[in-house]
Order: C-alpha cells, then sequence, then structure tokens
C-alpha cells in the first residue's frame, strides 16, 4: 500500500472542515466528498474546488476519512466494500473487525467548532488493522505536522472521556455561569478575564496547584451561602464539584 496522497472525505460536519482545510493546507489533494446532507457537501466542494459525490461508492482515491456520527459507523463499515483504506475520526469507536482490507483509526484529539481556525498544535491517535495501515496513517499525521501516537481502543476510550470532562463539562459551565449572571441582571462579560487567567495559568503549573476559591481553602461558610443562592442544575453541580475539591484538599472536611 501506498502512501496516502489523494484523499476523500465523507461527512460534512466540523471534523471533517477542520480536516479537510489542513490537508488542503499542507497541499494534499482531496478529490471528492460525500455527505448524506448533500447541501453541506456540496458548498464544501464548493470551497475546496472537487467533487460532491452522490454515491459513496464512486470515491476514486488513496484513503477515505470517515467523519460521521459515532452511532453510525459500525452500520457503514460493514456494508462498505470499496478497495479504498478507510478511517474513522472518532474517539469512542473500538476498532472491530471487519470485511475490509486497510481500515483503522485517525482520531484529532481536539474541539473543532464551524468557521473557527485551530492552531495545529493537537494530537492524532492513531489504531490500524495492519502494522502496515498503522504505519501510513501515522506517516500521514506526520506530513501534516500533527503530533501523533499509537493508541488501542481501550486507551483512546480513556482520552475521549478526560477530553469530554475537561472540555465539553467546563465549556457547559461557563455557559452556566453567564447565564445564570444574565438571569440576575448582571454582566457576565465581567468574567472574561479571570477565564483568560485562568487557561493562561495552568499552562505553566499544574491544576492541581492552580486551584484556589471557598472550596480549597476549606470556607465552609462561603461554600453553604452559595448553595442558598443557586437553583437547579447549577446548585447540584455546584454541590458536587465543590465536594470533589473538598476531598481533594482537605483530608477531614
Amino acid at each position: 500500500m501506498s502512501t496516502f496522497k489523494k484523499i476523500g472525505i465523507i461527512g460534512a460536519g466540523n471534523v471533517a472542515f477542520h480536516l479537510g482545510e489542513l490537508l488542503l493546507e499542507e497541499r494534499f489533494q482531496l478529490t471528492s466528498i460525500y455527505s448524506r446532507t448533500k447541501d453541506k457537501a456540496d458548498r464544501l466542494a464548493e470551497r475546496w474546488h472537487i467533487e460532491s459525490l452522490s454515491n459513496w461508492k464512486d470515491f476514486k482515491c488513496d484513503l477515505i476519512l470517515l467523519c460521521i456520527h459515532d452511532d453510525e459507523i459500525d452500520s457503514f463499515l460493514k456494508q462498505y466494500d470499496l478497495n479504498i483504506p478507510i478511517a474513522f475520526t472518532a474517539g469512542n469507536v473500538p476498532l472491530m473487525n471487519y470485511p475490509i482490507r486497510h481500515y483503522g483509526v485517525f482520531y484529532p484529539l481536539q474541539t473543532f467548532t464551524a468557521n473557527r481556525t485551530v492552531t495545529k498544535n493537537f494530537p492524532i491517535l492513531i489504531e490500524g488493522n495492519s502494522k502496515e495501515m498503522e504505519h501510513d496513517l501515522m506517516d500521514l499525521a506526520k506530513k501534516l505536522s500533527l503530533k501523533a501516537d499509537y493508541a488501542t481502543s481501550a486507551q483512546r476510550s480513556q482520552y475521549h472521556l478526560a477530553a469530554v470532562v475537561m472540555n465539553n463539562f467546563i465549556n457547559h459551565l461557563i455557559y452556566l455561569s453567564k447565564q445564570n449572571l444574565t438571569e440576575k441582571g448582571l454582566h457576565p462579560q465581567f468574567l472574561d478575564a479571570l477565564l483568560q487567567e485562568t487557561f493562561e495559568k495552568i499552562k505553566t503549573i499544574s491544576p492541581f496547584e492552580a486551584q484556589t476559591g471557598p472550596a480549597k481553602r476549606g470556607d465552609l461558610s462561603t461554600i453553604q451561602k452559595h448553595v442558598t443562592m443557586l437553583d437547579s442544575p447549577l446548585k447540584e453541580i455546584y454541590q458536587e464539584i465543590t465536594q470533589s475539591i473538598l476531598n481533594t484538599y482537605h483530608e477531614k472536611l
């Protein structure tokens, strides 16, 4: 199997968009795109000056990147019958046995949002049904100037879980915190400087060392006052996370 040069994409969501942009930036040849939501595929095809396919069986390329919903991957791969290597991009879907000659995983450990540029410092986790497939996927990652490592399905699931807790949960907490201020007629943008310093700080010191606040100090009276001020669901979330911080820094509280 030769190194991947001509690449096609199935899917037209955020992962497909950002991987396609990255491939073009590094001067790979994107040949075509397919999606069941053809209008989205058509828009990306027009942007990238490539072909939008009406049938995924019409791909002619060296590799297909499968950027579809997690719960659709298994059923798609069970019907896949092209003699083209294929790699899905999901974090929490195990690599099963399929009657496909070359297939694997090319999982970007990053959050992607439409129309937002992402810097190329994120890792790619790679798994393949053969050493040859893993080698070629690793070669692709390196040519895209990305960090890369091999990871089993179990290891990849652990990375995915950690990413969900760290990124998705934190983002939701920021939303709830700002929404709470908005509902009180206050200024949620006043939190922005604090938010920026929070993320800047953990670039240089560990999250354990960076922790501040009433739970870190063991200030139980402030914690109790906060609880009386909150409504669900933020109240229950506050109590759960506060207890975890207390358990981390105070053995007897």
